[in-house]
This record gives C-alpha cells, structure tokens and sequence, in this order.
C-alpha cells in the first residue's frame, strides 16, 4: 500500500499558522495604541491618516490574508491525511471529499469538520501504535475555533458601526478580544497539525517495517481516483 507524503503539507500549515500568531500579537499591541489614540480625543479619520494608523489598519489587511491561506493550507494537509486513511481502508464515516468541503457548508461547518480531524486523530494513531491519546487538546482547539467565529462576527458589526468615542473604544476592546482568540486557535492549531504529522510519521514507519519481504505495494488508489492533490 503506497500512501502519499503529508509531511511538507503539515509543514507549511504550521509555518502559515506561525506567522499568522506574530501578526496577531502585533494586532494586539496595535489595538491598545489605538484605544490610547481614542482616549486622547482624537477622531477615527485622524488616527487612520497616522503613520501608525497606517500600520494598525495594514496588520488587519495582513491578518485577513494570513487566516484565509492558513485555512488553505490546514484542509490541504488534512484532506490528504484523511486520503491517506481511506487508502488503507480504515473504517472513515465520511468520504475523502468531506474533509475540504465541511468546512464550507453552514451550520455543517460547527462540528463535521471536528468529526473528521477526530477521526484522523483516532485512526493515525491505531495504525502506528495500536492505541488512542485523549482528546482534549481537539476539544479545546475547536473550542476556541467555534468561539473566535462568534465573537468576530459580534465585533465586525461594533467596529462598521462605531461612531462614537465609547463605540470606538468598545470595538477596539472586541478586537483585542477576537484578535486573542485568534492567537490562541493558531498556537493549538500548530500543535494539532505537529502531533497528527508525528502520527503520521510512525505509521508510514510501522507500514514500511511490516511491509519488509514482502510483495512489492501496490498504489492505493488508481491514479484518476486519487484527488489528495486537488487544491481548495
């Protein structure tokens, strides 16, 4: 059974989800210059023709660009894990497909795409150990996932209406606070993908060990029917 390479994939995930927490922890710093430029009277025009207004509103363009590649680069590394399981018929409850569409579908969206992480989680670590660790570090990592999308959809709408002094105050607190959770779904995120890729590295070990004399593998899948490669 030849299985795919998912380690660059895991990689790159952790390298995006890395610089995505530096910029939020900038994005942070940058909120509380900004609250102290509210406190002072200033208008929202007059703090974001500043130079550093420049760089508060710059490190929000960034962050968005940063969260959309990190989520690219997460269903990218965890479609092809997933393939990979399917390929050794391990009994998944969904399709390959599943683990980049999930995470589009609404509503869908607040658990399928746990379900599938959980299940590579599970089933990785049965190939290579024949045993399962708690799942507690997923649980908080969704957790915080579930609860940044809340409260940056509650914040998004204080900060496109924030007129006032105390609107403009209150927003900068959301941020902080959206900003915060954000950082901390990126630091759990970096250490779902590096304990599933250290699974993945013993189970592509166990399977070379077990496959010592015997026939040469064969793919697992035909090659029109492996789509781990299709990007989303």
């Amino acid at each position: 059974m030849v299985l795919r390479d998912n380690t660059a994939r895991a990689q790159q995930a952790v390298t995006i989800f890395q610089a995505m927490a530096v910029v939020l922890a900038l994005t942070i710093l940058s909120n509380f210059w900004y609250l102290n430029e509210v406190a002072t009277g200033r208008t929202a025009a007059e703090i974001d023709a500043s130079p550093l207004g420049l760089v508060h509103n710059l490190l929000i363009i960034v962050e968005l660009v940063l969260m959309v590649t990190s989520l690219a680069m997460f269903i990218r590394w965890l479609r092809r894990a997933y393939w990979n399981l399917h390929a050794l018929r391990r009994p998944m409850e969904h399709s390959e497909g599943w683990a980049a569409g999930a995470w589009f579908v609404p509503f869908l969206n607040l658990f399928r795409p746990y379900s599938i992480v959980r299940e590579v989680w599970r089933q990785t670590q049965l190939v290579a150990f024949e045993q399962v660790t708690p799942h507690g570090l997923l649980r908080a990592w969704w957790l915080l996932f579930v609860l940044h999308g809340i409260v940056s959809n509650v914040t998004g709408k204080m900060a496109n209406s924030a007129n006032t002094v105390v609107q403009l105050q209150s927003a900068a607190w959301g941020n902080i606070l959206t900003a915060g959770l954000s950082l901390g779904t990126a630091v759990l995120s970096v250490l779902v993908v590096r304990r599933i890729a250290s699974y993945e590295v013993q189970m592509d070990l166990r399977l070379q060990v077990s496959r010592i004399g015997g026939p040469a593998p064969v793919p697992a899948l035909a090659p029109e029917e492996d789509q781990s490669d299709y990007e989303y």
